[in-house]
């Protein structure tokens, strides 16, 4: 049977799980039959709970929103009647103001109308779902890049839509198994090139791995894209894997979509827009200028960019989140809402266009909120990788978003990767869930598995990483299961709770 809901904070009520069987009355429908399973976060969050683990799985900041926000709602709570009655489906009229003057610049466009080229919804989730439904007919293709955020998904099954997948490749610069073998067969035929293996093996140290060694197969995604895709689904910078994509990435992924997708409008995910970490100027501001698919020639009329205030001001449970886009884009998005929630709580969108007005003021010691939090995530990010680090995890180093991906083949974890007790029925045997269990229950950490970001309905049982331990034996995985994702969007305090904890079980080791 499925398991309950359990993404909530600790002191929520317990949910109750669904029935173990259906009945005549609830009988789950078609569309969301299939989604009724079990979930990465229905394992480790209450298993974070139960062993006291400092919670590095989930990507909720545990500290209040800026003092500015919380003042405007506030001042919103005694304003004028109107801001406690229903608002314009689109949005509140002073927040798509708001969001339409904070991004002419960064979208390039000489005007945005806030009433034609703004939606807002109940964050960025329903943004997604409204495109889903105002784009998508049964049958319609929605590509997705692997590793991909598991919200996706199941929006696209439920509007009817055929999800395809291309991958992201991993392209590390440490030799596969099959160019070592190479390597070795060089060497036995050619004595003079093995007599250099000591000064090989003296040269100066790889350097840090990065999220920029992740790219799309494109090969694959020629093959994907057809007349029949209507939606091509893009994260930058991405979840799980912190990659950023460049301009010239953009503009190659947009040469492909034009001209093998005429149909196809591209949803460009950008909720971490300000959480990335570019190098510094000589004054020492931050510079973030993110690449964006609206701004490559020709796409401004087919991609909408959609982001996240609940990112943004450290306030996910306000849901507050938008998009931006062509007119003919935007009018579809208005008019289906209209039939769901129909408006966002007003009071809540007053106070987030008052606290719009305040970001772009000094803020922390900085020109404005938005440099301020860039810094403070970079400081974050900083702390964790050298936890990482020095715990021996290899870490690869996130260009954008709050998500750390450690690869185990990079590690002293894989022999925690066979269960070293039997599974219970239904519990999804993978390298990286028995790593992530581990550090869990034994060393009060919790990391969330990155095989829950990539689609395993074409694998079979037998074909899981489990069933080979030579393969684990010689440090190879599978690509879909060997990197787990450390989350530092989390407090001083709690992150050096997690250094304690991975120190005392690992630093002896690195």
């Amino acid at each position: 049977s499925p398991p309950p809901p359990v993404n909530f904070p600790p002191d929520s009520p317990k949910y109750e799980a669904y029935p173990t069987r259906f009945n005549m009355t609830s009988q789950p429908s078609r569309r969301i039959a299939s989604l009724l399973r079990p979930t990465v976060w229905a394992e480790f969050t209450p298993m974070a709970q139960r062993f006291q683990a400092v919670n590095l799985g989930q990507g909720f900041p545990d500290w209040k929103p800026p003092p500015f926000l919380t003042e405007s709602a506030h001042t919103a709570l005694e304003g004028p009647w109107q801001v406690h009655q229903y608002g314009p489906s689109g949005g509140w009229p002073k927040l798509c103001e708001g969001v339409a003057k904070k991004y002419e610049p960064i979208l390039k466009q000489a005007s945005l109308d806030p009433r034609e080229n703004v939606f807002v919804s109940v964050g960025s989730s329903q943004v997604l779902f409204t495109c889903f439904q105002a784009l998508c007919n049964p049958g319609d293709e929605v590509v997705v890049f692997e590793p991909f955020f598991d919200i996706y998904l199941p929006q696209a099954m439920m509007s009817g839509a055929v999800p395809r997948y291309v991958p992201m490749r991993f392209r590390s610069p440490s030799p596969t198994e099959e160019e070592e073998e190479k390597e070795k067969e060089r060497k036995e035929e050619d004595p003079a090139r093995s007599g250099n293996s000591s000064k090989d093996q003296s040269r100066a140290p790889q350097a840090p791995l990065t999220s920029s060694l992740w790219k799309i197969d494109m090969e694959a995604l020629e093959e994907t894209l057809s007349e029949r895709t209507r939606i091509v689904l893009l994260n930058s910078p991405n979840n799980p894997t912190g990659k950023v994509f460049t301009h010239a990435e953009l503009e190659e992924l947009a040469e492909v979509v034009k001209r093998k997708a005429p149909r196809a409008v591209v949803l460009s995910d950008e909720v971490y827009e300000h959480m990335i970490f570019p190098s510094e100027t000589q004054e020492g501001h931050l510079i973030s200028p993110l690449p964006r698919i609206a701004n490559v020639a020709g796409m401004w009329e087919r991609s909408l960019t959609i982001s996240s205030f609940g990112k943004t001001f450290s306030s996910t449970g306000w849901k507050m989140g938008f998009a931006v886009g062509h007119a003919d884009l935007v009018r579809l998005l208005v008019h289906a809402q209209q039939y769901m929630p129909f408006c966002v709580p007003t009071i809540l969108q007053e106070s987030v266009a008052s606290a719009l007005e305040t970001a772009s003021q000094p803020y922390g010691g900085k020109p404005t909120y938005w440099e301020w939090l860039e810094g403070e995530y970079r400081n974050k990010r900083a702390h964790l990788m050298e936890t990482l680090t020095h715990a021996g995890f290899n870490p690869i180093g996130p260009e954008g978003s709050f998500f750390i991906l450690v690869d185990l083949e990079h590690t002293h974890l894989l022999k925690h990767a066979l269960p070293s007790e039997p599974a219970e029925p239904g519990t999804v045997q993978r390298p990286d869930y028995e790593v992530c269990r581990f550090l869990t229950k034994e060393v009060g950490v919790c990391a969330i598995p990155c095989s829950a970001f990539y689609d395993h309905d074409g694998d079979s049982a037998s074909s899981s990483s489990l069933s080979s331990s030579s393969s684990l034996e010689k440090g190879r995985l599978k690509e879909k299961e060997k990197f787990i994702r450390f989350a530092f969007c989390k407090t001083e305090a709690a992150l050096d709770e997690a250094r304690r904890r991975l120190y005392n079980h690992f630093r002896e080791m690195s």
